[in-house]
């Protein structure tokens, strides 16, 4: 985010004032003392210009300053390369959830005996698992992949979250012991939790707010291998200390899949496409106070995208759809369920490696 001219003007002023009392202050203070107040000042304004206060990384966990920080950054984070992405953390001293993911993955695509392939997923069962031959993500919801650490744990207006399988758990203290105690016991909503619930079945998350609609076809077999597409409409919620804030993200995804020597799963390199892709989703519009409901619309989208030439593992669509709808936290649990769902898909994803695998999708709910 670029910062105002106005907000960047008033910092610098801000921080030209404070050396300004340092400068006078050296009347009055020691030189140890006036080197600490320097360096303290030094730190906020660093902080402060940068991308305008929105987030910060502290032991490990990044540190949202409201929402829009939340919203903005993560769908900015989905949207980047590999290697933009590896920057960008490296840049932060941030290691999130996908990243500790894909490295899983690439572990495994190289092991070359079973005792090894078995040792990786012991010592990643934290964030990946094995269903049938499948390797799949632990939290399968796109966004908080990308925000979340190892351990699920993020910050949104001082308020702590951490994803989990069973759900997303907050708490305004801060107090990460309050959490934990609360999964290891399954102590849901209280004074101290806040809690909504994910039914994690593939990419779906399920909570009192969403009924999902899932639809997975896989066909055209080629050398022993298939094209996968999944599209998925998954709800992303954060609470922000006085409000639940949630909208939908349409998440398209194709891969060619195969099988490794060990008769596993195997994700092998090829380039994605989706072309003459149209979805209509009956979509989140607005909360409606009086009579605590919400507001669904249907809403047509069109996708289109390939993979620039590249050949990769798998490629993936996020799009938010809808409105991002904020609701009181001491009304949310009393508010009527919405149902958004996917209602009409039509159209084809395909990849190309050694020969094309296509998908075709002509679905009406």
């Amino acid at each position: 985010m670029v910062l105002p001219v106005c907000k960047f003007k008033k910092m610098k002023n801000l921080k030209l004032f404070f050396v300004g009392i340092i400068v006078l202050s050296g009347f009055f203070y020691s030189c140890d003392d006036l080197t600490d107040i320097e360096t303290e000042i030094n730190e906020l304004s660093t902080y402060s210009e940068k991308e305008g206060f929105d987030y910060e990384v502290k032991d490990g966990i990044l540190e949202f300053k409201n929402s829009d920080a939340f919203f903005s950054l993560g769908e900015k984070l989905m949207n980047m390369t590999p290697d933009e992405l590896n920057s960008w953390e490296l840049e932060n001293s941030f290691t999130s959830l996908h990243a500790v993911i894909e490295k899983a993955y690439e572990e495994l695509d190289t092991c070359t005996n079973i005792i090894d392939y078995n040792k990786i997923l012991a010592s990643n069962n934290d964030v990946i698992v094995l269903n049938d031959n499948s390797v799949d993500p632990v939290i399968q919801l796109s966004i908080y992949q990308y925000v979340a650490n190892r351990k699920g744990y993020f910050t949104v207006n001082g308020v702590l979250h951490k994803i989990t399988q069973d759900g997303l758990y907050t708490n305004k203290e801060m107090n990460f012991s309050i959490i934990e105690q609360a999964i290891a016991t399954k102590h849901y909503n209280s004074e101290a939790i806040f809690f909504a619930p994910v039914l994690n079945k593939k990419s779906i998350l399920k909570s009192q707010t969403l009924v999902q609609d899932y639809h997975e076809k896989k066909t055209d077999w080629n050398n022993r291998r298939r094209c996968k597409s999944v599209i998925d409409l998954q709800l992303v919620i954060i609470n922000d200390g006085y409000n639940v804030e949630q909208t939908n993200y349409l998440y398209c995804f194709t891969d060619a899949v195969g099988r490794n020597v060990f008769g596993k799963e195997k994700l092998y390199k090829s380039k994605h496409y989706c072309e003459d892709f149209t979805i209509t989703i009956k979509a989140l519009n607005e909360y409606r106070e009086y009579g605590r409901y919400f507001h669904l619309e249907d809403e047509t989208y069109s996708i289109s995208y390939h993979s620039a030439g590249d050949y990769t593992r798998y490629f993936f669509v996020n799009k938010q759809v809808g409105n991002r709808i904020s609701v009181p936290i001491n009304t949310y649990n009393s508010a009527s369920p919405a149902h958004p769902k996917i209602t009409i898909i039509e159209g084809e994803f395909y990849t190309r490696g050694s020969a094309p695998l296509k998908n075709i999708f002509d679905y009406t709910n």
